[in-house]
């Protein structure tokens, strides 16, 4: 879900989250939504080693909020950096809109109960590290896992660790319509009508109408990042289909 891969030529680099996927955190520090640090110095150390190479950015979610802050960081610097265009699947742009339906019962009780106890279970894996240095963190990490909801953990545990002084101003900040005007590279977004985290109407039509960098692509059904095609959720996708276009058309304008 936190995933962005950042596709080199024909080459793809994929960046997990920190703490994540068997890959142990090393300091006493997680990751956030506006928060696009990790993805820099991705890029930058990928960067380094295809000094020629163009990038095409990729990021779903969660990653999606973090790769639009980037890119609108970049700004004007994107092209001198070699990124040629960016597509970002099922984010929730205006994320104070969006905890309505977090929030809401049938969410809470599947998704988001899954996703909370995905995140409780990788701090529980990296406790050491925390534990080492307790004495001098910003948060109880006993207190934090004890939360019933994903707004609770990010109030008890990503709000102190980024320097926040409530999930408010956390989430106000990491909201990404405000980074959209400043996106200077084609940009994709894909979107669905039915995602229950981020319904058709919380999506900033308006502000993709008002650059003509970006385009926005909704369906009626698809849900949070799934867009199968069978009643089986087997084989590719609408994203892998949308991405395959709108990649391989970026990449050979930038060839011709």
């Amino acid at each position: 879900m936190e995933h962005y891969g950042i596709a080199v030529s024909s080459s793809c680099v994929l960046m997990n989250q920190r703490g994540q996927h068997g890959s142990p955190l090393t300091t006493p520090r997680t990751y956030c939504a506006s928060d696009s640090s990790d993805v820099r110095l991705t890029h930058e150390h990928v960067k380094q080693m295809h000094p020629t190479a163009d990038f095409f950015l990729l990021g779903v979610s969660l990653g999606g909020i973090m790769l639009t802050h980037y890119l609108a960081e970049l700004g004007d610097n994107a092209k001198a950096s070699h990124v040629v265009g960016a597509m970002v699947i099922s984010v929730p742009f205006d994320l104070m809109a969006c905890k309505t339906y977090v929030d809401s019962l049938v969410t809470r009780l599947t998704l988001c109960a899954h996703l909370l106890q995905l995140l409780k279970t990788s701090h529980r894996k990296n406790r050491a590290i925390f534990d080492k240095c307790k004495d001098q963190l910003p948060f109880n990490l006993d207190f934090a896992l004890q939360a019933r909801s994903l707004t609770e953990l990010d109030e008890r545990l990503v709000v102190p660790m980024f320097g926040y002084t409530s999930w408010q101003q956390y989430y106000r900040h990491a909201t990404p319509i405000r980074c959209l005007k400043d996106i200077r590279i084609p940009y994709l977004s894909l979107n669905a009508e039915d995602d229950p985290f981020c319904p058709g109407h919380t999506l900033p039509v308006s502000e993709f109408e008002e650059n003509d960098q970006l385009v926005l692509v909704k369906t009626v059904v698809g849900g949070h990042i799934g867009f199968t095609e069978h009643w089986l959720p087997t084989g590719k996708t609408y994203m892998n289909e949308v991405f395959e276009e709108f990649s391989s058309a970026i990449f050979a304008k930038h060839s011709s």
